[in-house]
């Protein structure tokens, strides 16, 4: 039996996403709520380094806002909590706000 091109296809697109989930920021685990308040914010847990934490940042926004332009962003510590406030503007020229909470991002290994 012949294998179909797209049975091919298949198997070649899943092998290289394999690939990717290895690097980059695809171990990121994101929890947490919207991100449009503080209360909502959302959470990057697993991020090795800053860069990976805030590539995070930058690839939720372009997979829930895509087009988007940023416009700002401001560094934010709240009781015992560090957020990453990122002013942008949708694709259709809304202007917004996203909250990050990133205290595990900047928070030592084994700190507290």
């Amino acid at each position: 039996m012949k294998p179909s091109p797209f049975r091919a296809l298949l198997l070649l697109l899943l092998a290289l996403a394999a690939g990717c989930a290895s690097s980059g920021p695809g171990h990121i685990v994101y929890a947490g709520g919207n991100g449009l308040t503080f209360n909502t914010a959302v959470i990057i847990t697993r991020s090795k380094t800053l860069d990976q934490g805030f590539a995070a940042e930058q690839t939720w926004l372009n997979n829930h806002f895509p087009g988007y332009t940023q416009t700002g962003q401001m560094f934010v510590p709240l009781g015992d909590r560090r957020f990453d406030v990122i002013d942008f503007t949708t694709a259709d020229g809304q202007h917004l706000h996203a909250y990050f909470d990133v205290t595990e991002v900047i928070r030592p290994p084994g700190g507290s």
